[in-house]
């Protein structure tokens, strides 16, 4: 899981839908419109902050909460750079290696 920037005016950008793009360097390996599972991000969040409010408890400042996959398991080459652009939203690079432990 990649923890990624916080967006500026994320509740005033549309967030239930974008265009995802998964790219190595020589092609594309994904790109289609994806939704969220429940519509918008910030419908579990709700749903999470009045299930810890009935328990006397609270979300957390700095905390990371998971609400969903927008396009679920993406299967991607290892040692290879990709680049995931998501809409408008911004993009980051990275590479995946295989650790064997001995």
């Amino acid at each position: 899981m990649f923890i990624g920037p916080v967006l500026p005016d994320a509740l005033n950008r549309k967030l239930d839908s974008f265009r995802l793009k998964v790219e190595s360097p020589t092609s594309v390996l994904l790109d289609r419109e994806v939704t969220h599972p429940n519509e918008h991000p910030l419908r579990p969040i709700h749903w999470l902050a009045n299930y810890l409010s009935r328990r006397d408890e609270s979300l957390l400042p700095g905390g990371i909460i998971t609400t969903g996959s927008y396009a679920g398991i993406i299967e991607v080459p290892m040692g290879l750079p990709l680049k995931f652009t998501y809409g408008d939203l911004g993009s980051f690079r990275v590479q995946f290696e295989s650790v064997m432990h001995s």
